[in-house]
């Protein structure tokens, strides 16, 4: 059966495209990785290849020409599966705002995740906002990343209601984060822009069962781990931006997060050299 998400898969290759509005996963080798922190929710398409998820002892499968929707604020195990030295995922993020509520006010019971199949309608769709994603503004691709989530539901993904998170202080101080020196953030700094004395703050992370150097961390492995997957910086360029100060303390602490190095996830991109025939 012919790929039919070729077309996306196409359009997210092309250099004229490449923008900030989405990303591509592409690995050449297969990637096991534990601990994956999604920091916003995210509509993963899989051109090729297969995905396996796995989060609080549920494991699914999700095959090309499928796609994955995962909440925000999760730390999901993944591995990426190329066939025929092929895996490509296109990834594109939402604001939580994005994200609607039911009509009745009433609340879904909260999911990691959910998989789905590809049709004409949403692939045309996505096609459209890779067109678009290099020219248009960013008040326009919130509207046109709304329409997207507006079309899941018609398709009957009422799964979208399920993955929207209650705001919470975790997800402010992420955002936060990544509208600033993330690494030079310090507790009296944060206190003052969420309006919280910093007995408070401490507090109100504890019942969230996190802590400001948690939340930092998360935010660094996210950081890493984006950067590893899309850019060709040397491991040490990545290390410096996520605020480590040696490429060894980098890379012990991706490995323990991780469960792999950033220098074997980096060769799990490299390109296959196939032997010339005679």
């Amino acid at each position: 059966m012919a790929n039919q998400t070729a077309n996306i898969k196409d359009l997210s290759q092309r250099k004229t495209l490449q923008s900030d509005a989405f990303s591509v996963y592409a690995p050449v080798y297969q990637q096991n990785l534990l601990n994956v922190p999604i920091l916003k929710p995210v509509l993963i398409i899989i051109c090729s290849g297969e995905k396996q998820l796995e989060s609080k002892g549920r494991a699914e499968i999700c095959y090309h020409d499928q796609f994955v929707f995962i909440a925000g604020s999760n730390s999901i195990g993944m591995r990426n599966i190329p066939k025929d030295y092929s895996y490509h995922a296109v990834l594109i993020e939402f604001e939580d705002d994005e994200l609607p509520l039911k009509d009745n006010g009433e609340t879904s019971d909260p999911v990691d995740f959910f998989i789905g199949d590809m049709n004409a309608l949403l692939r045309e769709s996505i096609a459209q906002f890779l067109e678009i994603s290099a020219v248009y503004p960013e008040e326009l691709l919130k509207l046109r990343r709304k329409e997207i989530i507006s079309l899941l539901i018609s398709l009957g993904y009422e799964g979208v209601f399920a993955t929207r998170r209650a705001h919470k202080l975790t997800d402010k101080i992420t955002e936060i984060m990544k509208q600033s020196d993330a690494y030079s953030i310090n507790i009296p700094y944060l206190s003052r822009l969420v309006g919280l004395s910093e007995s408070t703050l401490h507090r109100r992370l504890k019942e969230e069962n996190t802590s400001i150097k948690e939340i930092k961390d998360r935010f660094r492995m996210g950081t890493a781990l984006h950067l590893i997957q899309t850019t060709d910086l040397p491991i040490g360029v990545i290390a410096d931006r996520c605020g480590y100060q040696t490429h060894s303390k980098f890379s012990m602490r991706f490995k323990k997060h991780f469960g792999i190095t950033p220098a074997e996830l980096k060769k799990t991109r490299q390109a296959i050299v196939l032997p010339q025939s005679e």
